[in-house]
């Protein structure tokens, strides 16, 4: 059977298309590079910021979830008070469904092999409130998540396939979850996550009760979720949900109210924060280089055309008609494209794997990140965009009666196109070149700003104890006394300390400015923010080389006699004292005995908090940091 005759035409220019590209190597292998380079860094970012802003969330019906509370400085999420859920549970006609949950917590796996996981604690109607449906068994009823019932859990797809082989029969088993017995009650779906992308690899109820949640006026604060009715937009759910919030506010304490705020926001919203903005910019910087990309290409197609106007004029006098004529320029700028979108594609895949690995870990679903059908996509339809965008302008030029003599022109109408592209590729990088001046001298910056410490020759661990095996202070306390003596005595260490956390880290510990009470008073003005802390062994300002500005540092005595003493630092010192001696004060009842240097503790993402140090005895938990 022949083939058709625009499939014979399509052959013909594509044959005359590659020995152009044969007869131009040099030209041709710049045109290629150029759109590899182009195509590759606009598919990499794509394939990260696909899944931040544009990937469909994996819940039924995400569009209609929000997050519904109140903000507070001390706090990084939203969330609300025990008694104010309830009362929005009980008498909200608004929303669909609610329901809440408490985080993501360690907890361990104490069968034949112990192990860490982490726990999220959700209420009962908490996957029917998102639309997940296990894979096997079912989820909480009602009843489970009450207190002092028989505990049970739902397994994450990764523990059911590493820890019990995706065995079907594993719904009904026991097992010993921090020392006791649960029983599975079902398995998540591969793609289950948490409203705030926190990994969990398994989920219990949280066993809060009515009475419970009527209690907890200013207790536990519990995250909720809401669904919205089907025909309500997201910004009358916004509005609806921060009025209902804002009649809760007044059961904040009257100090605090002023720093309390209603936040409702969408899913996507939550799980993306200030990274959209960033992932929106980014990815329109990669599109602009992407655009000069293909100016370059079209400035070079533009130039090659000019250099064959005889060999067109005579085509046209021969009878190639003028469709003919665009019709191999677009072949010829198609095929350039699709090489450079192969190019492109391979570059594309190296630096995802480059970035993934050397990018922080707080860009959300980072580790999704992938070039797969959708990406790929993506590549190709940058491709064609491509190569229509540079070969309209080859493909609109037509030789002229002049260069049927020898003779070479160019109208006015390449001219002006030449003329307009360079213009615009000046712009483009120009603005490109500028925003990276920019970015580098902030890079800059933030590598030489000081961290009020020396991190030089100092060696981090962080140990997480099993509950099981030290259910309570007292053997915590034991165990990192034991550790840091151990230390203590091994050759070539000059200093050891014991801690909760440790900066650039962000302190597991935070409190309001306006909880602190000074001297046994409250202050008349009390300031805006939030005060970390820290418990900390004598040794940690001495490992740390973090300077004692006025005072003195912490003793053993402190330690061993359980003094109510702290350290604040230099900017929690100002905030609170002004320009005062600090020294002999007191802030909650706790004397002040000295001021440290300000060190960074916001883990370099945001400005850094005002802070306190207090005995490592005085506040030893199950988490301890060593220097």
């Amino acid at each position: 059977m022949k083939p058709p005759i625009w499939f014979e035409h399509t052959i013909q220019d594509l044959r005359y298309a590659a020995r152009l590209l044969m007869r131009n190597q040099a030209s041709s292998a710049v045109a290629i590079v150029s759109l590899a380079l182009g195509i590759g860094t606009t598919t990499c970012v794509f394939s990260v910021v696909d899944r931040i802003l544009f990937r469909s969330l994996p819940y039924s019906h995400a569009d209609r979830l929000i997050s519904i509370g109140i903000s507070f400085p001390s706090l990084p999420y939203d969330f609300m008070f025990g008694a104010s859920y309830l009362d929005l549970r009980r008498h909200q006609t608004v929303f669909a469904t609610v329901t809440s949950w408490t985080g993501v917590n360690d907890c361990d796996l104490t069968d034949s092999e112990s192990i860490r996981l982490s726990c999220a604690a959700v209420e009962s109607t908490f996957l029917s409130t998102l639309g997940i449906v296990p894979v096997l068994g079912r989820s909480f009823n009602a009843e489970e998540d009450r207190p002092n019932q028989p505990l049970t859990v739902l397994l994450s797809f990764g523990v059911w396939q590493s820890r019990f082989a995706r065995r079907a029969d594993v719904v009904g088993q026991v097992i010993l979850l921090d020392g006791h017995t649960t029983r599975i009650v079902g398995v998540l779906p591969p793609d289950f996550e948490t409203p705030t992308l926190v990994h969990a690899d398994l989920v219990i109820p949280q066993r809060l009760d009515d009475a419970t949640l009527e209690r907890a006026v200013t207790g536990r604060p519990l995250r909720v979720i809401a669904r919205v009715q089907p025909g309500m937009t997201q910004s009358q759910a916004r509005v609806v949900g921060e009025s209902i919030v804002a009649r809760m506010l007044p059961e904040a304490p009257s100090r605090l109210a002023r720093e309390v705020r209603p936040r409702v926001r969408t899913l996507r919203d939550l799980q993306v924060g200030d990274v959209k903005v960033v992932s929106c910019v980014l990815l329109g910087a990669v599109i602009a280089v992407l655009v000069l990309a293909c100016a370059n290409v079209a400035n070079l197609l533009l130039a090659r055309s000019v250099a064959r106007q005889r060999e067109l004029a005579i085509r046209l006098a021969l009878g190639a008609g003028r469709i003919t004529l665009a019709r191999m320029a677009i072949t010829e700028s198609l095929l350039l494209a699709s090489l450079g979108g192969v190019a492109g594609s391979l570059l594309a895949n190296g630096l995802l794997k480059l970035f993934v690995h050397s990018a922080p870990e707080s860009i959300p679903r980072l580790a999704q990140a992938g070039t797969d059908p959708r990406v790929l996509a993506f590549a190709v339809l940058c491709s064609l965009s491509c190569g229509l965008f540079f070969g309209i302008g080859p493909a609109l030029a037509h030789p002229n009666a002049e260069a049927l003599s020898g003779g070479r022109s160019v109208s006015s109408g390449r001219g002006f196109a030449s003329q307009l592209l360079i213009t615009a590729q000046l712009a483009f990088s120009l603005a490109l070149l500028t925003a990276a001046g920019l970015l580098v001298h902030a890079l800059w910056r933030f590598q030489q700003r000081p961290l009020g410490m020396e991190a030089q020759q100092v060696m981090t661990a962080s140990i997480s104890l099993p509950r099981e095996r030290h259910p309570d202070v007292a053997r915590q306390l034991a165990f990192s006394e034991q550790l840091e003596e151990g230390l203590r005595n091994t050759a070539g260490l000059i200093a050891v300390a014991v801690s909760d956390s440790h900066p650039p880290k962000v302190p597991l510990r935070s409190k309001p400015l306006a909880a602190l009470e000074i001297d046994g008073r409250q202050p008349e003005s009390p300031a805006l923010g939030t005060v970390v802390w820290r418990a900390v062994t004598p040794a940690y300002f001495q490992a740390l080389r973090i300077p004692i500005r006025r005072g003195r540092g912490f003793t053993e005595q402190d330690r061993n006699a359980g003094r109510d003493v702290m350290i604040v630092s230099q900017s929690l010192a100002h905030r609170l004292f002004h320009n005062r001696d600090v020294v002999g004060h007191s802030v909650n009842g706790v004397e002040i005995v000295g001021v440290a240097g300000d060190v960074r503790n916001s883990g370099g993402t945001a400005s850094d908090d005002p802070e306190y140090y207090v005995p490592r005895s005085h506040a030893a938990d199950a988490f301890i940091s060593l220097s």
